[in-house]
């Protein structure tokens, strides 16, 4: 398959989630969404990840991660987040259309109130494959700086574990058919559980 325009592909989100009285049409499309990629080999498949943050013992309000893939001789990016809640509800921003292929995490963000860091990886990798809804799990990042809270470098904890309850629960009540053809297949660690990082 030649891959023109997949870079611009890998920013467009496959619109999941929406308004509750659109959810019941977009599991619908969702499922069907996968089975047109599978008949008409279009090279794209769908990912569900999620991903939990903390600053030392504290979790952070959002965690973001950033995954990444070379394609056509440039590395084409995309921004994801994991479950948080909020004054207005819960929300799940981790759950996007991509071409097929093998993706790293290339980073984590931690928002929080007054904090906001960025630990640099590849923390994962994992693989997307056509017209398949791949499960990969949560990845959980702990960062401890070395000395004090102006100290640039420090260390992380890095695990991954099945979707939380809290996760599943979400994407069962919005989308229960689309949920249900996924395939658990979770991601790797690209190093040791903990590593020295600098952080931004």
């Amino acid at each position: 398959m030649l891959l023109v325009g997949m870079t611009a592909v890998l920013f467009a989100t496959f619109c999941l989630p929406a308004r509750a009285d659109d959810d019941a049409t977009l599991d619908e499309q969702g499922v069907a969404w996968l089975a047109k990629q599978r008949a008409k080999h279009t090279g794209m498949g769908q990912v569900i990840i999620d991903v939990a943050a903390y600053s030392g013992n504290s979790p952070c309000d959002r965690s973001r991660l950033t995954i990444g893939i070379a394609l056509q001789g440039r590395r084409a990016q995309a921004t994801l987040m994991g479950y948080y809640s909020s004054l207005f509800g819960t929300s799940f921003g981790g759950i996007k259309s991509l071409p097929a292929g093998i993706y790293l995490v290339d980073r984590v963000e931690c928002e929080g109130y007054k904090i906001r860091r960025t630990i640099n990886g590849p923390h994962a990798r994992f693989e997307v494959r056509e017209g398949e809804l791949v499960n990969l799990g949560l990845l959980k990042i702990i960062y401890t700086s070395d000395n004090a809270w102006w100290d640039m470098s420090g260390k992380i904890e890095r695990t991954v574990h099945p979707l939380p309850a809290k996760t599943v629960e979400w994407l069962t009540r919005k989308f229960p058919r689309f949920y249900r053809t996924a395939i658990y297949r979770p991601m790797t660690l690209t190093g040791p559980v903990t590593n020295a990082v600098h952080q931004q």
